[in-house]
């Protein structure tokens, strides 16, 4: 009894306020472990099961970055392999125009109605091998440089430079090159004799767009196992990341209802406590 009437320190008062001082803040650490899933939201909650999952989630985000910019790159090949892909379709143009041409009874007329379209698919095929295709897919010839790099390829580029630049497929090799003498006029008998030639150019030019559309696919193929790798490691990182800093919410809910009981019962004992001392004023009034 002589403790709830020392009026100067109301030791049971302080305690209890203590008490759901401890009880406040514990709520506040469940609720909040709550709201974001996570065990520690600072470093004060663990500092070394903090420092290890942002280092874990550092990766993940590394693995997240790589993998879309990968996609990214990948995008980029296959609008670069679209390109050729039109060029190759209108060399089959080409290629059956030219076949038309050697057919026997048609006019020099008809002929050179054939030469007048060939000539414009020719300058098709020259505006995308000139505009559509970017320069970094030819690397060391059309564009300074030893290539371009995706993921986790380095120096691509279509083929190498010096006696083997010949077999890319540019403006210079198909269009100023390879169709470069395409012609279906002329006398009977030197058109049968273009007609020959040009076709064989023409299936040449079509051989070096293939075999440049199969280098961008085998890259792309590569490319989409580099994805596949990247979200499988960043799944099982994050699995590992999950074992240390997702919150039980059933558990910490739980928690949560057990500690406002406490609460409640810790603010009814700080109220009790610290309205004790006026117990006083009953012996001084007597």
């Amino acid at each position: 009894m002589s403790d709830l009437t020392r009026i100067g320190t109301n030791v049971e008062a302080i305690r209890a306020y203590n008490t759901l001082s401890g009880i406040n803040d514990k709520m506040m650490a469940s609720s909040e472990r709550i709201s974001t899933g996570k065990i520690f939201n600072r470093s004060s909650d663990g500092p070394a099961n903090y420092y290890v999952s942002k280092i874990l989630q550092r990766k993940v985000n590394r693995l997240d970055t790589e993998s879309t910019n990968v996609e990214r790159g990948i995008n980029w090949l296959q609008n670069q392999d679209s390109k050729y892909a039109q060029v190759v379709t209108i060399l089959s143009e080409m290629s059956n125009l030219v076949q038309t041409a050697k057919a026997g009874g048609i006019t020099s007329a008809e002929r050179s109605a054939i030469q007048l379209q060939l000539n414009d698919l020719k300058a098709e095929v020259g505006d995308i091998l000139n505009s559509g295709i970017d320069g970094r897919i030819t690397a060391g010839t059309t564009v300074a440089g030893t290539g371009f790099n995706i993921g986790n390829m380095t120096d691509l580029k279509l083929t190498g430079t010096g006696s083997t630049a010949g077999n890319l497929p540019t403006y210079a090799t198909i269009v100023a090159g390879d169709l470069a003498s395409v012609s279906v006029t002329g006398a009977w008998n030197a058109a049968e004799a273009s007609i020959s030639t040009s076709f064989t150019a023409i299936n040449t030019a079509m051989d070096r767009t293939l075999r440049a559309e199969e280098k961008i696919g085998s890259w792309i193929k590569r490319l989409e196992f580099q994805v596949q790798d990247f979200q499988t490691e960043s799944l099982d990182t994050q699995a590992i990341l999950s074992t240390i800093n997702d919150a039980d919410l059933a558990k910490e809910q739980m928690d949560l209802t057990k500690l406002q009981i406490l609460q409640n019962t810790a603010q009814s004992m700080f109220s009790q406590n610290n309205s004790a001392p006026q117990m006083v004023l009953g012996f001084v009034g007597r």
